[in-house]
Formats: structure tokens, C-alpha cells, sequence
């Protein structure tokens, strides 16, 4: 044992009083709901006869499309566009069924009438719109039928946690397991599910049902609805981070409802579903759709880069990471640093403070044209563009924030050099430029890639 000491300090306030207090936050909670259905409201309904016998249903999100294309009647998406541009999806009726996500400027009425311009084969439509008012009253007779019933649960709580002396959980779990209860989240969990039950009874037949896979409450619902009468298939589009919960698989008598299939987009991504205890069954290998382009590119353009004392910079979103990036640059000795020079590519929503006597050059290119002249990227661990970097053949140096674990998706990367003492960064950079350049012939090793999509060809013909 740590033997670690903690005190949990409460701000008795009387603001804080009163927001907490229990009917105060049914009353704001029913308010946000009555918000949240007014933003999805939409007297355009479905024509269900085309979609009663399709090949393939589609769960997406309508704020990845852009809407400019959109408007033109060409339907795209960036989880999904290679299987778009490739027309493997054009030359078959499928449906997309866009869950809407409130933005500045872009209203529930606004994408589904510029979803109606869209001029092929497909059906697209949004879940929003089988909104009804038979499904309002669903919703709020269950929502209050857990107002009562959170005193009963709340009181077996907190006698399970006394029993075995977990009091001190309370303070931590207290907030989300109201709002999972009564607030906001309740609503959206029931208000999903009576619109997902409602389009299962409305299609007859579908063939195969494919969502992506983030472990959201609605992918619940969803599989609940098409367990039976369809091939459900989950969606990895990203890497696998070692310490994400939601890829560890357990299977318990009750828990019949899962899809039959997961795609693991490379052999990083096999390898740790494996380790997570998923079977071995019911994994399947795709092309990884979301870094497609870049791995086609990879492929037609063997990126030749010039001997450069060159170094890139990426900077995060983060605070603490560009504190990171900024306390690593202090420590760069001198006589090296009037040798180097440095190119910023900044995170498009947050500004990098530079200290006064650093000279960097700004360059808002794409990694591949930067490639050209760079060989080495420093860059925050948490950064998703490492993984583009290590396939685009960077040498990357990745700095540990300090207080932290390493979360990197990539962590244990030969590739990769993993620094959490700064002051070590000289000789880690010399090191780097006396090291042989290597190139990216074996980049898309990384992730699965075939020009033809030869994996999702093979699903969607339902040969699995």
C-alpha cells in the first residue's frame, strides 16, 4: 500500500446549495431536454418504402460531411469516403442514416434539405426524423418513472459501498450517476433508443449494419434493436490506445447483445483487441478508411526527403502540452540551436507562445510536402498526427508531459523516441540527425491498405 492521505473538500456555497439540490435538477434537467428535442425537430418524415430492403445501413454523423459538396448532390463523409470515391458503395442501395449534431450555422432543417440534393443510389436520411410524438411521451414517462426510482437505487448504493467500505466513491460517482438517471443523459439514452426500436420495425430486411464504434450509449440501443435480424459490425477508424476502456471485451451470461463482428483497421489494432480478450472470431481486418488517402499518397509518392538541419514542430491543443514543447525548446543547448532551424505546424484552434529569442518559421502544409524538408517532428505524445508522422517516415521525438503516464496510442514504437527529461534533448537530437534516414516504403504496414479495398469488398458481399 501508497499509504496516500486525501481530504475531499465541499463549497457549501449557497449557489452550489441550490443548483444541487435534488428537484432543482429535475426541473433543469426536463428544461435542457425540452432544448435539446427543439434543436432535432423536424416535420420532414421518412419514405420508408425505400428503405425496407437494402443491402447495407449505415450509422454516421452528418457533422464529418461537407456540406458545400453536399449541397451540389454528392454525398461525402470522411469516415467513409473511399468506399464513396471507389464507388463500391454507389453501385448498391444502401442507407445512411446521419445522427445531427448542432453546429454554428447548420440547423436539423438546413442538412436534411441539403441531404435531398444528393443524387445517387443511396438513401440518406436522419434519425431525428422519426421523431414523433408517441416517442416524446415514451420518453418522458420513463425519465419520470427514474425520478422515483433513484431514492430506492441511490439508498441500495450507498449501503453496497458502506458494506464494503468504498464511502469515500460517493463524492466521485454522485454526479454521473444522477445525470445517468434523471439529467440530460437519461434523456438522450431513452430518446435514442425509441428512435432506433422504431426504425428496426420499420426496415424488413438488411443485410449488414455497420456504426462506428466509440462506445456510445446509442450503439447500445442499436445493437439491442438489429440484434436479430441483421450482421452488425463495429468500426474502428482510429488506433487502439493501450488504456482505452471501451476495447476491453467482457462476456458474462447476460450479455448476449453484441455485435458479430469488430474491424481492427491494422495489426496493432488485432493484436491488442486479441489482448483485450475480444475472440478471435469475431474480429475481422479492414482497410482503414480514415487514413486511406494518406497511405494511397504514401503509395504513389515515394517522398524523397532533402539532408536538412531542419525540425518540425506540432504543436496540441493542449496547454500543457505546448508548455511541454515550449520548456523543451529552453533546454536546447545553445551552440546546437544556432545550428538548427525550426518550422511550426500549429493546432488550427490554438496559438503556441514562442519564447521572444527562438526563431521559427509557421508553415500551415500538409505533413507530406513538410516531409520534403524535414526528417525530425517534435511532438506532444497525445497528438494524433503522430501517427501520420511514423507513416509518413519522420524520425519523432514525443515528450512526456510531466505528472503523466504515457498515453500514447503508439507507446513501445521503435520509431518513436519517448523523452520525459528535457534536458537530455541535445544529445536525443544529435543522436536522431547521425542516425540514417529511413523512408517510407513499409508505411503502410502500419495500417491495412489496399487500393481496391479488397477486405471491405469482401464484407460487403458478405463473405465472412
Amino acid at each position: 500500500m501508497l499509504k496516500i492521505k486525501s481530504s475531499i473538500r465541499k463549497n457549501y456555497s449557497f449557489k452550489n446549495v441550490i443548483l444541487n439540490h435534488f428537484f432543482v435538477k429535475v426541473l433543469f434537467s426536463f428544461l435542457k431536454f425540452l432544448r435539446f428535442v427543439w434543436v432535432r425537430f423536424s416535420t420532414k418524415k421518412i419514405n420508408f418504402n425505400l428503405i425496407k430492403e437494402k443491402n447495407n445501413l449505415f450509422f454516421t454523423y452528418s457533422a464529418y460531411s461537407d456540406f458545400n459538396k453536399i449541397k451540389k448532390g454528392i454525398f461525402n463523409s470522411i469516415y467513409w469516403n473511399p468506399l464513396l470515391n471507389k464507388k463500391i458503395l454507389r453501385n448498391q442501395d444502401n442507407i445512411w442514416c446521419n445522427i445531427f449534431f448542432e453546429q454554428k450555422n447548420s440547423s436539423i432543417s438546413f442538412q436534411i434539405r441539403s441531404f435531398q440534393n444528393i443524387n445517387n443510389k443511396n438513401y440518406n436520411f436522419f434519425i431525428e426524423q422519426l421523431f414523433d410524438f408517441k416517442i416524446f411521451f415514451n420518453i418522458i414517462f420513463n425519465w419520470f418513472k427514474n425520478v422515483f426510482k433513484i431514492f430506492f437505487i441511490r439508498k441500495n448504493l450507498k449501503k453496497y459501498l458502506k458494506e464494503r467500505n468504498y464511502n469515500y466513491l460517493e463524492n466521485f460517482i454522485e454526479k454521473d450517476f444522477v445525470n445517468s438517471f434523471i439529467g440530460i443523459e437519461a434523456f438522450s439514452s431513452y430518446y435514442y433508443f425509441f428512435l432506433i426500436e422504431k426504425l428496426s420495425k420499420k426496415i424488413f430486411k438488411i443485410k449488414n449494419v455497420f456504426y462506428l464504434f466509440e462506445n456510445q450509449g446509442w450503439e447500445k440501443s442499436l445493437i439491442y434493436n438489429f440484434y436479430s435480424k441483421s450482421n452488425l459490425i463495429a468500426i474502428n477508424h482510429a488506433t487502439i490506445r493501450y488504456w482505452d476502456l471501451r476495447f476491453n471485451f467482457h462476456l458474462n451470461g447476460n450479455n448476449k447483445y453484441l455485435p458479430n463482428f469488430y474491424a481492427a483497421n491494422s495489426n496493432d489494432s488485432f493484436k491488442k483487441l486479441l489482448k483485450e480478450n475480444f475472440p478471435i472470431s469475431k474480429i475481422i481486418k479492414l482497410e482503414a478508411l480514415r487514413f486511406f488517402d494518406l497511405a494511397q499518397k504514401i503509395s504513389k509518392n515515394k517522398i524523397v526527403s532533402k539532408s536538412s538541419n531542419k525540425i518540425l514542430i506540432v504543436s496540441d491543443f493542449s496547454d500543457k502540452s505546448n508548455n511541454s514543447i515550449i520548456e523543451v525548446m529552453k533546454n536546447i543547448d545553445k551552440t546546437l540551436l544556432s545550428k538548427l532551424n525550426f518550422t511550426l505546424k500549429e493546432h488550427p484552434l490554438k496559438k503556441l507562445n514562442i519564447p521572444d529569442n527562438f526563431k521559427i518559421e509557421k508553415n500551415d502544409d500538409s505533413l507530406i510536402e513538410l516531409k520534403k524538408n524535414h526528417n525530425l517532428a517534435i511532438v506532444s505524445n497525445t497528438t494524433s498526427a503522430i501517427t501520420d508522422l511514423i507513416m509518413l517516415g519522420y524520425h519523432v521525438i514525443a515528450l512526456l508531459d510531466k505528472n503523466t503516464v504515457n498515453l500514447s496510442p503508439l507507446r513501445g514504437s521503435k520509431k518513436i523516441n519517448f523523452i520525459k527529461d528535457f534536458t537530455r534533448i541535445s544529445d536525443i537530437i544529435e543522436h536522431t540527425f547521425n542516425k540514417a534516414n529511413y523512408n517510407n516504403d513499409d508505411a503502410n504496414q502500419f495500417f491495412y491498405y489496399n487500393e481496391d479495398l479488397n477486405f471491405w469488398k469482401k464484407i460487403l458481399n458478405n463473405d465472412t
